[in-house]
């Protein structure tokens, strides 16, 4: 998507100017201008597309939310503008799918999107979520996750408690660059209506309507037979926008738990029902994941050697999940040697090239934050060199440098005042 032909700027502006224009349109003009490094022409770009009279049209956009972080980018010099556009914004469209996006915008809480060829900033100053899950809102993913955590109680899922069920469905999501702030509380509320005593009417007073929505997309109800019948499930999760994305986060992390000895006996099940599942669902929701899904389905051998989750010392949240992966596993991607996949502190990184399995199994086995920075500094950079305590995010006190104006690194100041880089 880079943006440097003069001709095809004038094309997309013209189109813009005519309402003949969509998200790739403005996502082709925000190109342009970071490619020119024009960041004024950037934020007067944005500025006028938050004052159309047809933004509207993006309502129900599974990339809305990503077209709202470049905007947010675009003001991160200009706060004041920000809030006055912001609030225009908002009295125009007040009953807009966008409101709520636009809400959070303008208190900093929607990180900018990582487009292809679009050179933004990293995180606003409020970061990720507690899991660390690029794109999303602190405070709405951590009511998410405290709700999902209290109506499971003390619901396992095989040797573990269900949360770890939750959680994966979540770093899935994050893993795979969803940047939807609902599918990711939706991702932890999933099982609430179906596995728990909570209704949908509690789900719609705590988080609204589309939230709520797509949990009772993706919720198979209950009939007098039994479950109601696969046909219609897959029909509403087809005609809820997002719940097709949701769906896939899902079996995804039910299938990766079987291949690695969580509830193994259920893989046959998944494969059983993979056919009808692609006949129903495949063509909506994030290719990427059905990519993923149709690699794991078959496998036959474990996807990782060892895993681990590290809590922040001061709120109790995963602050980052480390993952040992072996060669040739789906979650390495392109990446064709023994390495890392690190979740949840600034979205997700793949690191390969390990000399030593054994030594970096060791490490992870032992929970050796020290040794594994020696290994793989990435695989310890949440926890602070000095003080040797595990934070997440949001208690590191973050700063940005850019370089000539595109993004550099991230350092980060722990509670008790030691500075590190967090992220390069």
């Amino acid at each position: 998507m880079r943006g440097n032909d003069p001709l095809l700027l004038k094309k997309n502006l013209a189109a813009v100017k005519a309402g003949e224009w969509g998200f790739a349109e403005a996502a082709a003009i925000i190109a342009f201008y970071n490619d020119a490094k024009d960041f004024a022409g950037l934020r007067g770009f944005s500025r006028s597309l938050l004052a159309r009279e047809d933004l509207q049209k993006l309502d129900g956009h599974e990339d809305f939310v990503a077209y709202m972080g470049i905007v947010a980018d675009s003001y991160l010099s200009d706060t004041a503008a920000l809030l006055s556009d912001g609030e225009s914004f908002l009295k125009k469209y007040p009953a807009s799918d966008m409101f709520e996006a636009v809400k959070l915008l303008m208190e900093g809480a929607i990180t900018p999107a990582r487009l292809p060829g679009v050179a933004v900033s990293p995180p606003v100053a409020a970061g990720p979520g507690p899991c660390g899950q690029p794109h999303v809102t602190e405070r709405l993913l951590s009511r998410a996750e405290a709700f999902a955590r209290r109506a499971h109680g003390a619901q396992r899922y095989g040797a573990y408690p269900y949360a770890k069920h939750l959680e994966d469905t979540v770093r899935i999501l994050g893993r795979f660059l969803n940047q939807d702030t609902a599918l990711f509380c939706a991702a932890w509320l999933h099982d609430c209506i179906e596995d728990t005593q909570t209704g949908a009417d509690a789900l719609r007073a705590e988080f609204g309507e589309r939230i709520a929505g797509l949990v009772l997309a993706v919720t198979r109800r209950a009939t007098a037979l039994g479950k109601e019948e696969l046909g219609e499930y897959y029909a509403r999760i087809k005609a809820t926008p997002g719940a097709v994305t949701l769906k896939l986060a899902d079996r995804i992390a039910n299938v990766e738990a079987c291949l690695n000895g969580t509830n193994a006996g259920q893989l046959l099940k998944y494969r059983q029902l993979h056919p009808r599942f692609c006949t129903a669902l495949q063509g909506s929701g994030n290719e990427a994941l059905w990519e993923h899904l149709l690699l794991v389905i078959r496998r036959d051998s474990p996807l990782f050697l060892r895993q681990e989750s590290f809590a922040c010392v001061v709120c109790g949240t995963t602050a980052a999940t480390v993952t040992l992966v072996p060669a040739g596993s789906p979650m390495l991607g392109s990446i064709v040697s023994p390495g890392f996949l690190i979740e949840g502190f600034m979205g997700s990184a793949l690191s390969g090239g390990l000399k030593s399995v054994d030594a970096a199994l060791a490490a992870l086995k032992g929970r050796d934050l020290e040794a594994l920075r020696k290994i793989c500094w990435e695989a310890g950079c949440f926890e602070c060199h000095v003080c040797r305590r595990v934070y997440c995010l949001r208690h590191w006190n973050t700063r940005v440098e850019f370089d000539d104006g595109f993004y550099d690194c991230t350092r980060g100041t722990c509670p008790d005042g030691h500075t590190q880089l967090l992220d390069d």
